[in-house]
């Protein structure tokens, strides 16, 4: 289990089949917003899916 604080971009590989959703999270992320991220985890593979601000 890795820890809460662990960066995104260190815990898991950005989209790199989804340019539009790749972006979004970078931006999130260099403005300091909070988000919730989702992750589709098959046959060993995780992979980021969709996000969006938490309220």
């Amino acid at each position: 289990m890795l820890p809460r604080h662990l960066s995104l971009f260190t815990a898991y590989q950005l989209p790199a089949d989804n340019e539009p959703l790749r972006t979004e999270l970078k931006t999130a992320f260099e403005e300091g917003r909070k988000i919730v991220v989702y992750v589709l985890s098959a046959m060993g593979e995780e992979k980021i899916v969709s996000m969006r601000d938490r309220e």
